[in-house]
């Protein structure tokens, strides 16, 4: 094979291909990406998508060439069909869209099965030509994972449990980069507290790996910086409260089980990891036994603290609080 062959073959080979499903016999436009095209239908698109509407109504975007036409030009049309190319956008991240529109059961929002590259994808592609209902559904589906109340957080928050087709937290950088780019303000406060319970080294890794923005970099490492100051502030108030606790606890013994209340290593919870600090596992880790009154009096205390640091973790990543996060939430979800 002489060079020139070669070169007509890898030309043929990067050459996108029309796409097995998406390939509609009566679509009126082929919308082109790096490897496939699809032939899909104006109509649909401009249903579902202001950008593709307003691109469709101007003159001489996405109109067929009129028969006999020659001054036209060739790379704007494919099979007589006007041709849109979608530069930058990945062919299967485009299909991943597509299908979602064009395939009701595609895309369970209700469920964490969708693949991660799927759902990043939708985020993206959905912000970037505002097919509103899709961003809502995908938005909707990421915040059931990453929930703006504590309790709800901590329920799903395991670090090894299955979520998006990976490991929860292989998840976190991927997401958090896909969230700030779409801007997606309501899911980056738990998911900047996701990234940041990772140490410096993983988070350097891991925000290079899923291509975080520089900004976003830096606000996760100085909202670190603040919640390991209020954590260190939350463990450190234990033995205060424990210490007001005496009269109240309700306690039979004598004396008391607060007022012989030993510590076991609380300096081991002053780190960046919240999900450390759950009352339950504070009490079973690091204080002394109790008697039930007891322990349910410091647990209860500890989630006290706990929320007053919950309080803190949107301002702590420079987002708008809780009340504005779930206003914004809710209009999202149900508009």
């Amino acid at each position: 094979m002489d060079v020139d062959e070669q070169h007509r073959d890898e030309e043929m080979t990067r050459k996108p291909k029309p796409h097995d499903i998406l390939w509609l016999p009566d679509g009126n436009v082929v919308l082109a990406t790096d490897v496939y095209l699809f032939r899909v239908h104006k109509s649909v698109l401009s249903l579902h998508s202001s950008v593709f509407k307003s691109m469709f109504e101007l003159p001489n975007v996405g109109q067929p060439l009129a028969e006999g036409n020659t001054t036209g030009n060739a790379r704007d049309t494919f099979e007589g069909l006007p041709l849109v190319n979608l530069f930058g956008d990945k062919g299967e991240d485009v299909e991943h869209l597509l299908r979602t529109v064009y395939e009701l059961r595609y895309h369970d929002y209700h469920g964490s099965n969708t693949p991660c590259d799927t759902v990043i994808a939708l985020l993206i592609l959905s912000t970037k030509y505002d097919f509103k209902d899709v961003r809502a559904n995908v938005i909707t589906q990421i915040s059931k994972q990453y929930p703006i109340n504590l309790q709800d957080y901590d329920s799903v928050d395991d670090e090894n449990a299955p979520l998006f087709g990976m490991v929860r937290d292989d998840c976190h950088f991927d997401l958090l980069s896909a969230a700030y780019k779409a801007e997606a303000h309501v899911l980056l406060p738990t998911l900047y507290l996701a990234c940041a319970t990772f140490d410096i080294r993983d988070i350097l890794a891991g925000t290079r790996c899923s291509a975080v923005d520089p900004e976003c970099l830096q606000i996760l490492l100085e909202g670190r910086d603040g919640l390991v100051s209020a954590i260190i502030d939350c463990i450190w108030s234990i033995p205060e409260f424990v210490r007001k606790g005496i009269a109240s606890s309700g306690c039979c013994q004598v004396p008391s089980c607060l007022e012989k209340f030993r510590y076991v290593r609380l300096s081991h919870l002053c780190t960046e990891n919240f999900s450390s600090t759950r009352g339950k596992s504070v009490i079973a880790f690091h204080l002394s036994p109790t008697c039930m009154l007891c322990r349910s009096f410091v647990e209860s205390a500890i989630e006290k603290e706990r929320e007053t640091v919950w309080k803190k973790i949107p301002a702590l990543f420079k987002c708008p609080s809780w009340q504005v996060i779930k206003e914004n939430l809710d209009e999202i979800t149900n508009s």
